[in-house]
Parts: C-alpha cells; sequence; structure tokens
C-alpha cells in the first residue's frame, strides 16, 4: 500500500513539475520569441535545412537550461553559505561597493542627461 502511495506520488510530482514547466516556458515565450525566429532564420540561410535549425535549436536550449541549473545550484550554494560569519563581512562589503558603484553610475547618467 505504501508503494503504491509512493508511486501516486512521484507521478504527481512529474506531472506537477512538468505543469509548472509549461507555463513557465509559455511566460517566456516572448522573451524567447526573437532569438528563436533569428536561430531558425540564421539555420534557413545557412543551407542546412530542417536539421540545421533542429541543431541551432537544440543547442540554444542546451545553453538556457545549463543556466538555469546553475542559478538552481547557486541558490543552493548560497543557502548553505550563508550561515557562515566570514561570508556575512564579505557580503557587507559587496553591498556596500555595488551601492556605491550603483550611485556613481546614477551621477554619471544624469550628468550626461543634463549636458
Amino acid at each position: 500500500m505504501a508503494k503504491m502511495a509512493q508511486g501516486a506520488a512521484s507521478k504527481k510530482g512529474v506531472l506537477g513539475a512538468f505543469l509548472v514547466g509549461f507555463v513557465g516556458s509559455l511566460i517566456a515565450a516572448s522573451c524567447d520569441f526573437g532569438i528563436i525566429i533569428a536561430i531558425i532564420g540564421l539555420a534557413g540561410q545557412t543551407g542546412f535545412g530542417v536539421a540545421g535549425a533542429v541543431v541551432a535549436m537544440v543547442c540554444y536550449a542546451l545553453g538556457r537550461g545549463v543556466m538555469i541549473v546553475t542559478t538552481g545550484m547557486s541558490v543552493g550554494l548560497s543557502k548553505q553559505m550563508s550561515g557562515s560569519s566570514k561570508m556575512a563581512i564579505v557580503s557587507k562589503v559587496i553591498k556596500v561597493v555595488m551601492g556605491a558603484a550603483i550611485f556613481a553610475l546614477g551621477i554619471y547618467m544624469i550628468q550626461i542627461g543634463l549636458y
């Protein structure tokens, strides 16, 4: 009985992951549309036809997937490192440096806009 419940839970997990990915893809489609059209157009101009377009799309998908996996892994790593007192000090220093850089960039952009 427990094995049946566990199997049902894993099916729900797979279905849930699929649905989340599907909805996420629909949302991201508006951002990716231009890139996808450019990839298909480039593949059509090179003369490789459908095979070239498929290879180009697979390469794009792999690159995008690597970014998503890296982001997910970095979240876990940052949670693990957040308990360290050394990382707390480094984090504060980075925040101050980045804040100063953003402030300086803002002043520079205002100056460009005024002159």
